[in-house]
């Protein structure tokens, strides 16, 4: 776990996806993406409550959803 600040790894398939993890070791899913020329930062769960592939899936309705 980092001593300071947040820790992000990026998922290698859904653009814009990250794991997130902070000094007190709570994991979160978060979403990047850009809306109305301004970063959005989406949390879609943490992590165990949900796994990677379900959260790829959740992931693609609201990257759908930005984009329009």
């Amino acid at each position: 776990m980092p001593q300071k600040g947040r820790r992000y790894c990026y998922d290698t398939k859904v653009s814009g996806l990250a794991i997130g993890a902070g000094p007190s070791g709570i994991k979160a899913f978060i979403l990047y993406r850009k809306a109305n020329r301004k970063q959005e930062r989406i949390k879609i769960g943490r992590y165990p409550d949900r796994t990677v592939d379900e959260t790829r899936t959740q992931a693609w309705p609201l990257i759908v959803d930005i984009a329009r």
